[in-house]
């Protein structure tokens, strides 16, 4: 089988594509054909030179520890799962591969309507983050700072402290502050003068650090937090012990993602990944051109092209489309306080244009408005100009539209009768563009029957 290895630590560079055996599912064993695989801290460590505990020394070593996939061999004793399952799962090591054998106690199942490259991401940044804070017993009136908190484990580690009743700041870089906003923390910029900005943004104090960065970072957490007993890092695992810090229990289990997965349907924490290459041999070479870093979203590697319909010339990574409006101020309260899309970036008077830049939840889509000094003509609204958001299900449909709803807003007619034959609601943004709730996910699963 096809495999991203590497036979001696370093960069991305040292990651090559290789062939070994496939391995076998054995007694209480289940073998999974891998599409998605993700891509944490954990594994930046592994390729580095780190070695997890348990695990054997010596090399080729095959990196990923987080996965998603089709069960395609059971071994005897396994109850619950058959070929043909689609799972998400953990391991130590070995997931960058076409095949991987784990315990079917480490998989569980797949969302039907979780796209694979999600589902590749999901176990560790969920499990991760759950794990530090109950282990560091992070709850209510307690300050954590959150370093690369705009990655997949950092960003669910400051939902997941909200919910518990801290106060969160979160260190990311300057084009994520508005989204770490949107999920309740503090931002703080990186680089000089870290420290000093962490204590303006906590005059209280810092009671505990979760370091998804290391190296300055985490120097300026053995500062800020009295007790180091109540640092993790996810990162700097050869200096933990050194330090005096501590890195995440290993107590990962199918039931964390499970709990994990129903939190994600009753919409109380949102889990974001960023899409890599599509096959064994190209995720090798953009991971060789891209070098990684600490503060990224959690990605997946994904092992064919499921669930996307790029050609294979086109390695796309996010896509960004843009309109003009003359009701800028109208138009930009209306998607970002009304509908709640997050704002990426907004500009007052640059080169004689106002814009504001909109993330599209859950995609590596973005929309922008823009508005010059001398507002120009718009063209008379068409059926056809509008924003589709597809969402998952019903629910989601009546939940955005009640947001809707309750701003003032009512539906409307849809120009076009396929979105009501398929049961989604329209309504108007101020320049009388058509927004779509649409109750399915285009590309991943069909539309709603036809309406009477």
């Amino acid at each position: 089988m096809r495999v991203a290895g590497f036979s001696e630590p370093g960069g991305p560079d040292v990651l090559r594509p290789m062939e070994i055996a496939a391995p076998e599912a054995g007694p209480g064993e289940v073998r999974v054909r891998v599409r998605a695989a993700g891509v944490q801290p954990f594994d930046l460590a592994v390729r580095e030179g780190w070695t997890p505990p348990g695990t054997p020394e010596g090399f080729p070593r095959v990196p990923g520890n987080e996965f998603a996939g089709t069960v395609d061999q059971v071994g005897d004793g396994v109850a619950g799962f058959r070929p043909g399952d689609e799972v998400m799962g953990n391991c130590r090591l070995n997931a960058y591969a076409e095949y991987v054998v784990v315990p079917a106690a480490a998989v569980t199942a797949k969302p039907a309507s979780m796209p694979w490259e999600v589902a590749g991401a999901f176990p560790a940044a969920v499990m991760t983050p759950h794990i530090a804070l109950e282990e560091m017993g992070v709850g209510a009136g307690d300050t954590l700072l959150v370093h690369a908190a705009a990655g997949g484990v950092g960003a669910v580690a400051v939902q997941l402290a909200r919910i518990a009743g801290a106060t969160v700041v979160g260190t990311a870089s300057e084009a994520n502050h508005a989204y770490l906003r949107s999920l309740g923390a503090v931002p703080v910029a990186y680089g000089d003068g870290l420290e000093e900005r962490v204590r303006d943004a906590a005059p209280g104090g810092v009671d505990a650090a979760l370091d998804g960065a290391g190296g300055d970072a985490l120097e300026v957490s053995l500062k800020l937090v009295r007790d180091r007993n109540r640092i993790i890092t996810l990162v700097e695992h050869a200096r933990a012990a050194e330090l005096g810090v501590r890195v995440t229990a290993d107590k990962r289990s199918s039931a964390r993602v499970a709990e994990a997965r129903a939190s994600t349907r009753r919409g109380g924490c949102a889990c974001t990944c960023a899409r890599r290459s599509p096959s064994t041999a190209r995720r090798t070479r953009t991971a060789r051109s891209r070098p990684a870093t600490a503060g990224a979203r959690s990605s997946s590697w994904c092992g064919t092209r499921a669930g996307t319909m790029w050609p294979e010339h086109l390695d796309v990574g996010a896509v960004r489309f843009a309109r003009p409006t003359a009701r800028f101020e109208e138009v930009l309260a209306f998607y970002r306080d009304v509908l709640g899309l997050p704002v990426l970036a907004e500009w007052r008077d640059h080169a004689g244009y106002d814009g504001a830049v909109f993330g599209l939840p859950g995609t590596p889509v973005h929309m922008e408005i823009t508005q010059s000094g001398a507002p120009p003509r718009i063209p008379e609204p068409h059926p056809e100009n509008q924003l589709v958001l597809y969402l998952r299900g019903a629910g989601a449909r009546d939940a955005a539209a009640a947001r809707l709803a309750g701003h003032g807003h009512r539906p409307v007619a849809p120009e076009n009768p396929y979105w009501s034959e398929h049961g989604a609601v329209v309504f108007q943004d101020p320049d009388g563009w058509q927004v779509v709730l649409a109750p399915w996910v285009f590309g991943a699963e069909p539309p709603p029957g036809r309406r009477p």
